[in-house]
Formats: C-alpha cells, sequence, structure tokens
C-alpha cells in the first residue's frame, strides 16, 4: 500500500461571515463528544470540533477544516450529527459545513501481483 492524492467526496467545515461568536472566552479546557447526545468545546482549537465530527457514527464523510480559524474556540452544538441540524447549530458560529469534493490524502491497499504467481 501507499499514500495517494484522490479527489474524494467530503464535508468541508467554512466560515460564512463573523466568527466572533466562535472565540473562546478562555477558562478550562473541555470537550464532550457527540455521543454523550451534546456537544460540547471549551478553549479549544477547531481541530478538536473536526475530529470529533470524523469518528461521529452517522458522518460517513471525512471532514476538512477550512476556516482560517487559528485561534482557541468554544462552541455548544445540540449533539445532531444530521448535516441540516449542523449546519444550523454551526450558523450560529459563523461556520458552515457543505459536501464539496477536494483533493486529499489517502492510503491505497492493493493486492501484491506476485503473491498470486504459482
Amino acid at each position: 500500500g501507499n499514500i495517494e492524492t484522490r479527489r474524494i467526496k467530503c464535508l468541508v467545515l467554512s466560515a460564512k461571515g463573523s466568527t466572533k461568536n466562535l472565540v473562546s472566552k478562555g477558562g478550562k479546557t473541555q470537550n464532550i463528544s457527540f455521543d454523550a447526545g451534546t456537544y460540547t468545546m471549551s478553549n479549544r482549537p477547531l481541530s478538536h470540533l473536526v475530529n470529533s465530527l470524523n469518528i461521529a457514527r452517522d458522518i460517513k464523510l471525512q471532514v476538512i477544516d477550512e476556516t482560517g480559524f487559528s485561534g482557541q474556540a468554544d462552541i455548544s452544538l445540540s449533539g445532531s450529527t444530521e448535516l441540516s441540524n449542523l449546519r444550523k447549530d454551526l450558523k450560529a458560529y459563523g461556520l458552515d459545513l457543505q459536501e464539496a469534493e477536494r483533493d486529499v490524502e489517502v492510503f491505497i491497499l492493493r493486492d501484491n501481483p506476485a503473491a498470486n504467481i504459482k
């Protein structure tokens, strides 16, 4: 196997408008996953949200961060992983989640042709 760049369908997290509600107020770091029925993140980078979305059972596409936001964030979402509900929750923070295609590095595993020779 090897790593190759492939164009895949994914979900792109992007900034749409003001992200002032996203900026952390500081304090203790916290991350509660979608499995808990809600999602709360305090004083963490957006990569924590992206990671949580990528491991959520109901989200089948890879989530990619294209927000350009590099600070610490506070986010509280309903906990629903249905795309329409996520988009509604994220809108309050100036974010959106849209299906798109992107070039992404993926691991490709192939049969070894030499192993099939008898």
